[in-house]
């Protein structure tokens, strides 16, 4: 597990903790917390198809 703590353009606090794996297009993370602005959100724990 790794945390990701960073800021967008808005302002917005974002925490991940989760694991991720990296492609040809990038980092793709699969969060299982996601806290933004203080608030957690909920995560799916299954793909949606």
């Amino acid at each position: 597990m790794f945390g990701i703590y960073g800021t967008r353009e808005c302002r917005d606090r974002i925490e991940v903790q989760g694991f991720g794996v990296e492609n040809e297009y990038g980092r793709m993370i699969e969060a299982s917390t996601l806290v933004v602005n203080g608030e957690p959100l909920n995560v799916l724990s299954e793909k949606p198809f």
